[in-house]
């Protein structure tokens, strides 16, 4: 039986995980230059990358720290003419509206930023899930699709918060959770890797993404963090006041981060 190449097979074989055509790759960023140049001041102090896995019975959860800047770690996931095309385009046309959420200047974030930073912070997570290897919840015919014509996955819901914390201009985060999601909705360990979250926080900008390949599946917050989270895609209004007036605190970019496993 024949089985889709996961976004590490192709890489292997030096084939960018968007276009699937073995070319030159290029290295791509999370934390983009322009981020990191224009609006983050350098601290020289750790940068904190999370992965974790939950597994019925288990909940698995690794913890990685490195030194360093986060906006220097480089990912070779993409080719050269994938980034500097298409995706440079994404990540410019959503560069003026996070620039003021980074800095938590007031504005009204209206319907159509709101689908920038989605599709922005969706490549993201798709550069960022192409670098880890074993099962995958973003399959191939996603990638292809997002290759086609950006935009958010299917299945998928993005919030975003404002980070309140007086660290913010040192402060970033990028957490990651693979899950085993069966039809009722509860995780089930029989059942392949088909959900994940990944949640980017920095500056004063906090932006938590969840995409499954189970139809119909909805993932929201509950009681406080409800407040201080607000829905971006899908898009439910018009224009979205920030700051966020209930900012979120270190401690609740952590629980929220790491909440798919309250579906487990």
């Amino acid at each position: 039986m024949r089985t889709e190449p996961r976004p590490t097979d192709l890489i292997a074989r030096r084939v960018c995980v968007f276009c699937g055509i073995p070319r030159k790759m290029s290295e791509e960023h999370i934390i983009s230059d322009w981020i990191s140049q224009s609006v983050i001041k350098k601290t020289g102090k750790s940068s904190h990358h999370h992965n974790a896995k939950f597994d019925l019975p288990h909940i698995e959860r690794l913890t990685k720290t490195r030194q360093g800047d986060l906006a220097n770690r480089r990912f070779k996931v993409v080719c050269e003419i994938c980034n500097n095309g298409w995706m440079s385009k994404v990540e410019t046309s959503a560069q003026p509206v996070l620039t003021k959420l980074i800095l938590g200047e007031k504005h009204f974030i209206n319907q159509g930023e709101q689908e920038k930073i989605s599709t922005w912070a969706t490549l993201k997570t798709m550069v960022l899930h192409a670098t880890k290897s074993g099962a995958s919840a973003i399959n191939r015919k996603q990638y292809e699709s997002f290759f086609s014509s950006p935009a958010p996955l299917q299945n998928s819901n993005i919030f975003i918060g404002s980070y309140s914390e007086d660290d913010w201009r040192s402060h970033k985060i990028i957490t990651h959770i693979n899950a085993r999601i069966g039809p009722s909705g509860k995780a089930e360990k029989n059942y392949p890797i088909n959900t994940q979250s990944t949640s980017i926080c920095v500056g004063k900008f906090y932006v938590y993404i969840f995409s499954s390949s189970i139809d119909k599946s909805n993932f929201s917050f509950t009681n406080r963090l409800r407040m201080r989270l607000k829905p971006i895609w899908p898009i439910t209004r018009i224009n979205l006041q920030w700051p966020i007036r209930m900012g979120v605190t270190a401690t609740e970019v952590e629980q929220s981060s790491f909440m798919l496993s309250t579906i487990a």
